[in-house]
């Protein structure tokens, strides 16, 4: 399900159906009984086919035969203001307690779904398991739900957010995204752009830098440096400011338009380097180009009306309706400074938005908050979700849809599966024929389009000791042996960091040596050997060079260190950094 943009600040989701930026939603009766209300969220997998959910449903699920990811768009909605006709949710029933009176009559009561069945479990790696179940909704109609539990509490397992390519006009399969990772597991990301601009459509930070902000306050997973990983709506608090003429103004909106009528936007070199986007909604823009100076300070170099070039390494501010009264306060030459205040926040990580938020400290929210979506986007689809649990557990989610044997769900009962799988918070992903998992390397769940959908960003799990050269981090993709620690000693694949290191490597099969050479420097490693040479000088080692799963590791300390490196180990984050001339 991907949406993309539409004139006057609308997304349009494609086959057309009309979605708004300004409030999200999901929807699905939960069913606890009355007598135990916390069993549903502890239902053990191994025992789920024993059990059903004799408990009704309030919940209608809709099914119009739209298909959201389809391209037949039609005529957008003038209603910006969420339709509640779709969700109506009876208030005098408590969300924890759907069935007040279990011994009345079934003549009044809707049909039940029942528990998730499992049919396959898989472990992954440590701590990283895969899941395919099978579930009846309460009209009779099965779906097929597959997720990944990946816990976080293991050393070097992390879950993290990848994009499709360096700029913001790229899309790629998922499996094309994250095959350069090494990902055990992975699954789409969150709405993007079709067209265009193909970004992501709301806000999205990787490695602590602000890679989009969107007006919209949407649900939004949060990663964090010590890796807690939370759902919660944030939005951070972006400025520009002019130090000398202590002035400040609020951004609305970085590397994507604004939707409003008057407004700020920041676009940097990933969005690309034509302002493409200007005035295209018939409003009225004036930009600042900023360049950066021999101290790499932002200086305005240009102010213009119309579409201009990003310059490398620099910024285009653009000013919007009313907006572009503040230009006056601007002169080529000043210099200006570009903020990012993450208020309480300051340890994020990795954030990406979404919506709507399924669960929230166990419990479905009702009526759950549209956030914006579009009725038609309420009814039965293929689903992707996230979901945590209270054992630091990630649950990725993807649930099968527009299919005989799936007919995929609502946003309503996408919520009661996260609860039955364990999960206590939960947020929705993108969905439609995006949604998609992957078990190392592998489409694990049906595709409702029958082949992969390009999209613009997807979350991967990773079990690999994290290494950097001069800060830019390297993967081992699953073909490799990832990095292992071995007495205290990393070993690394030889020739991924042998070439990162700028170095070529050989084999030499009778005395069973790899050989390195970078410029004047040769370092030969025996294989199981605690000798290794530089230059032909003997070295010991703390521990030599192996061959595991036909894969040849040699210590990382060393071979960097033999090549003009500096190493360094950070205990905080278990990551190995090396620094070269």
């Amino acid at each position: 399900m991907f949406l993309e943009f539409f004139k006057r600040g609308r997304l349009k989701a494609a086959g057309g159906i009309t979605a708004f930026l300004f409030l999200f939603n999901l929807g699905v009766a939960l069913p606890l009984s009355a007598e135990v209300p916390s069993e549903l969220a502890k239902v053990e997998i191994t025992n789920v086919a024993q059990n059903e959910d004799t408990s009704p449903s309030n919940s209608t699920p809709l099914n119009d035969g739209t298909d959201i990811n389809d391209s037949n768009d039609s005529t957008p909605s003038n209603d910006l203001k969420p339709s509640s006709s779709d969700d109506q949710t009876d208030n005098n029933i408590s969300p924890i307690n759907r069935n007040p009176n279990p011994t009345t009559s079934s003549v009044n009561q809707p049909p039940v779904s029942t528990k998730p069945v499992l049919l396959e479990t898989k472990t992954l790696d440590k701590g990283i398991s895969y899941y395919s179940m099978a579930k009846v909704l309460s009209d009779n109609s099965p779906v097929n739900i597959h997720y990944v539990k990946v816990d976080l509490n293991q050393p070097w397992v992390e879950i993290r957010p990848v994009l499709a390519g360096a700029g913001f006009y790229e899309l790629g399969t998922l499996t094309n995204i994250t095959q350069p990772y090494g990902a055990i597991a992975a699954i789409n990301g969150p709405f993007y752009y079709p067209g265009g601009q193909r970004s992501v459509i709301d806000t999205t930070i990787i490695d602590q830098k602000l890679i989009v902000q969107s007006p919209r306050a949407a649900t939004s997973l949060i990663i964090t440096t010590n890796k807690d990983i939370y759902i919660d709506q944030f939005l951070p608090y972006t400025t520009i400011r002019l130090p000398d003429k202590k002035l400040i103004f609020r951004v609305d909106a970085m590397n994507r338009p604004c939707e409003t009528a008057n407004g700020i936007a920041v676009y940097n070199s990933m969005f690309g380097q034509n302002m493409t986007n200007n005035g295209e909604d018939g409003g009225i823009c004036t930009e600042l180009v900023l360049k950066k100076d021999s101290q790499g300070k932002l200086k305005v170099a240009e102010i213009i009306n119309g579409s201009t070039t990003i310059p490398p390494g620099g910024v285009v501010i653009s000013f919007k309706g009313t907006c572009t009264n503040y230009v006056q306060h601007f002169s080529v030459g000043d210099t200006v400074v570009f903020e990012v205040d993450l208020k309480d926040k300051p340890d994020i990580l990795h954030m990406i938005s979404n919506g709507p938020q399924l669960l929230s400290k166990g419990c479905k929210t009702v009526p759950i908050n549209r956030e914006g979506l579009d009725s038609g986007l309420w009814a039965r689809h293929p689903r992707t979700a996230i979901g945590l649990t209270a054992k630091r557990e990630v649950l990725m989610v993807v649930v099968d849809g527009r299919q005989e044997t799936s007919v995929g769900v609502t946003f309503d009962e996408l919520a009661d599966i996260m609860l039955e799988l364990g999960a206590v918070e939960a947020m929705a992903l993108d969905g439609g024929g995006s949604s998609e998992l992957l078990v190392k390397g592998d489409i694990a769940n049906s595709l409702s389009d029958g082949r992969e959908r390009k999209i613009s960003a997807g979350l991967v799990v990773l079990n690999q000791i994290p290494i950097f050269i001069n800060d830019k981090r390297i993967y081992f993709e699953l073909t490799e042996v990832p990095p292992t620690m071995e007495n205290n000693r990393i070993l690394v694949p030889v020739r991924k960091i042998f070439e990162a290191l700028g170095a070529e490597v050989s084999w030499e099969g009778e005395t069973r040596t790899v050989i390195a050479t970078k410029g004047k420097t040769k370092v030969e490693l025996p294989i199981g050997s605690t000798r290794a040479k530089v230059n032909g000088k003997n070295v010991k080692l703390d521990v030599p060079a192996k061959i595991h799963e036909e894969r040849t590791l040699v210590p990382l300390r060393f071979v960097s260190q033999a090549l003009g490196g500096k190493v360094s180990w950070d205990a905080n984050t278990g990551s190995a950094h090396i620094y070269l001339n």
